[in-house]
């Protein structure tokens, strides 16, 4: 899951939310020396990445995927369910997409100096380009995309990656069944996390 799914599966409060959300950019045994609220939401965020991984929505598109781009796949994977999730907000929350990521931009703004400053910069970035209004097109999340194989400094088929899960009627089809699993799995999560 990326930034969006996050956001979504961790449902407030809005320290919580952010802890989610910028989970990928805190790392380690870093969680102690958060605000509990926020802590909580980064933990909450790992626990989301590893049932995901293991979910067989993820286990068996990997299989179908050409060796040669397994190694990103899941990175690749995590931004497409973004556009998944977008296609179908409505399924799954009766605020709008726009108002959704309005006020977690407002969060990540207000909590970002809680991560390591070289982070902040991505998630100031994140919020002044609106990477995730952008993830509602297959255009906004190839630039996504691009800005990975960027980062990792050479061209490794992100892009064909992309193009074939696109094309892939069966995880488009999956997805709806994927993230309601992973949405009660969010909730049970989250309750235990705030209530220890």
């Amino acid at each position: 899951m990326n930034f969006l799914a996050h956001a979504h599966l961790a449902g407030g409060p809005k320290e919580f939310t952010v802890g989610s959300v910028v989970g990928e950019y805190v790392k380690g045994s870093a969680t102690s020396n958060l605000p509990l609220l926020f802590g909580s939401g980064v933990k909450h965020h790992r626990l989301i990445d590893v049932y995901t991984d293991q979910h067989d929505f993820v286990v068996s598109y990997k299989g179908r995927v050409d060796k040669r781009y397994r190694r990103y796949c899941g990175i690749v994977l995590d931004i497409y369910c973004d556009y998944l999730l977008m296609q179908n907000w409505g399924s799954f929350c009766d605020e709008s997409v726009d108002g959704f990521i309005a006020k977690l931009y407002r969060g990540i703004l207000e909590h970002s100096w809680r991560v390591p400053e070289k982070y902040q910069l991505i998630l100031n970035t994140l919020v002044e380009d609106d990477w995730l209004s952008s993830y509602s097109s297959i255009d906004g999340i190839c630039s996504a995309v691009q800005r990975i194989e960027k980062r990792l400094g050479r061209d490794v088929g992100l892009e064909h990656l992309l193009n074939s899960m696109h094309s892939d009627e069966e995880l488009k089809n999956s997805f709806v069944p994927f993230y309601s699993d992973l949405s009660i799995y969010a909730v049970d999560q989250k309750r235990i996390l705030i209530n220890q």
